[in-house]
């Protein structure tokens, strides 16, 4: 599918496309509308990747985001056994 494709059918303002193409930051509802056109899951479109500066700077946050990346949408029970 050409990206011209996928904008009409998700129905994505140009800015939207530019911002996806950028590597910039885009909400939920703009994933769920791409993932509904192509029949796909956000898992399969994209990843998480922390700010390395928020990294550094709150390490048990960011072993809390760890956690959520490892354990998904689910919980994975007791912390501790991570």
């Amino acid at each position: 599918m050409k990206k011209r494709d996928l904008k009409e059918a998700a129905n994505l303002r140009p800015a939207l496309m530019t911002s996806l193409n950028q590597h910039k930051s885009v909400t939920v509802n703009t994933l769920s509308r791409i993932c509904s056109v192509l029949d796909c899951r956000i898992e399969d479109i994209m990843e998480f990747m922390p700010d390395e500066t928020e990294k550094e700077a709150d390490p048990e946050r960011q072993r809390k985001l760890n956690k959520n990346v490892i354990c998904g949408k689910e919980r994975c029970g007791n912390e501790e056994s991570l």
